[in-house]
C-alpha cells in the first residue's frame, strides 16, 4: 500500500510538472502547484523521512561492526542494510507513519542477513552451532562442537588455517550508538581433523531495553615462514547474523 501512495505521488507531481533548461541541466518544476494535492505531498514527505531515518539505522548497524568490515569485500552493502532496516521500520506499529523507526518495529527480520552478497553464510559454513542471549544478565553466547575441518568449514585455494570470529552488539536505533563485543578463536589449522570447541560468552549492558544481535565471521589465512596472511577473497568472506534478541 505504502509503495502504491508513492507512485500515486509521484504520478502527481510529474503530472503537474514541465522540464526547464537551466544552466545546471534540466529541472522539473510545477505548471500549478495547487495541482498537486496535500495527501500526495504528504506521502512523498512520509516515504522522504522513513528512508533517512533507514538509513540512519542502517549506518549504526555498519558501524557496530566496523572492526570487521575492512576483511568483508560485498558490493552494495549499505544498499542492502537500508533495505533491510526499511523493512524493520514498516513494522513499527506504535508511531505515525513519517515517525515510524526500526527500535519498534521487528528487529528479528535481522536474522540471517549476510553483509557480504557474494560471501553467503550458507556456502561457506557448514558446522552446527548453538546461541543463547540472555536479557536479564547481558550474557550472550556462542557454542560450536568440535569439526571436522574440510567439511565444515570448506578450505579456500591456498588457505591454510581459519578463526572463527563472534560479535555481539547492542543497537540503540533510537540514539543511534551501539555497544559492541568481539571474540575469536586462534588460527586454526587444516592439517587437524577437528577444530576445538568453540565457547564464546559475550557480555553486553545488562536488562538492556535495545535490540540484542550475534554475528558470526570466518577469517581464512595463509601461513608463510612464521606470519599469517589474511585471505580478502570477496567469495569466502562472509559476515552474518545469527541471531537476534528483540525488544518485546
Amino acid at each position: 500500500m505504502e509503495y502504491a501512495e508513492l507512485v500515486k505521488a509521484m504520478k502527481e507531481i510529474l503530472y503537474s510538472s514541465k522540464f526547464v533548461k537551466t544552466r545546471s541541466g534540466y529541472l522539473i518544476k510545477p505548471v500549478i502547484k495547487e495541482k498537486i494535492n496535500k495527501e500526495a505531498k504528504q506521502a512523498v514527505k512520509n516515504v522522504k523521512s522513513e528512508f533517512k531515518n533507514a538509513t540512519i539505522s542502517a549506518s549504526t548497524l555498519r558501524n557496530s561492526v566496523a572492526e570487521i568490515l575492512p576483511f568483508i569485500s560485498g558490493a552494495g552493502m549499505q544498499g542492502r542494510m537500508v533495505s533491510r532496516i526499511y523493512e524493520i521500520l514498516r513494522t513499527d506499529k506504535i508511531n505515525e507513519r513519517e515517525f515510524r523507526n526500526a527500535h519498534h518495529g521487528n528487529t528479528g527480520l535481522l536474522k540471517g542477513f549476510d553483509f557480504n552478497s557474494l560471501g553467503r553464510m550458507n556456502s561457506i559454513f557448514f558446522a552446527f552451532y548453538n546461541t543463547e542471549i540472555n536479557r536479564t544478565t547481558g550474557e550472550v553466547k556462542l557454542f560450536i562442537p568440535p569439526i571436522e575441518s574440510l567439511l565444515g568449514v570448506p578450505r579456500p585455494k591456498g588457505a591454510t588455517h581459519f578463526k572463527i570470529i563472534s560479535i555481539a552488539t547492542e543497537l540503540n536505533f533510537l540514539d543511534h550508538t551501539s555497544k559492541t563485543s568481539y571474540l575469536e578463536t586462534e588460527e586454526i589449522s587444516y592439517t587437524e581433523r577437528y577444530s576445538p570447541y568453540v565457547s564464546h560468552i559475550h557480555q553486553l549492558p545488562p536488562n538492556s531495553i535495545y535490540p540484542l544481535v550475534l554475528l558470526l565471521n570466518i577469517r581464512f589465512y595463509q601461513f608463510v615462514n612464521g606470519e599469517y596472511y589474511t585471505f580478502l577473497n570477496k567469495k569466502i568472506n562472509f559476515l552474518s547474523v545469527i541471531a537476534v534478541d528483540k525488544v518485546e
